[in-house]
């Protein structure tokens, strides 16, 4: 299945230093953050799936962690995951 994403969104994507997708479980919020970062010139993806052996709680906290390294550095982001509307709230 192809993604697609509007053309309009991609000047306003360029200029956003962190981009947060997120939604219900199998949803395709992965796919959609991998062809974006692709429009993007292969920005940075966190992908909330990575961490979850991690555990609920400390997947959380290692992904804020892991995006305000980058942030820090510069490194613009997109993030995905269903955890990310708490991330915001927590981080």
């Amino acid at each position: 299945m192809s993604i697609s994403i509007p053309e309009d969104l991609i000047p306003c994507c360029r200029k956003a230093g962190v981009i947060v997708i997120f939604g219900y479980a199998k949803t395709g919020k992965i796919k959609i953050a991998r062809r974006l970062s692709e429009l993007l010139d292969n920005r940075r993806v966190i992908v909330s799936d990575d961490y979850r052996n991690l555990g609920f709680e400390p997947a959380l906290y290692a992904m804020i962690k892991d995006a305000n390294e980058l942030v820090s550095q510069g490194i613009p982001l997109i993030i995905e995951g269903v955890q990310t509307a708490r991330m915001l709230r927590k981080g």
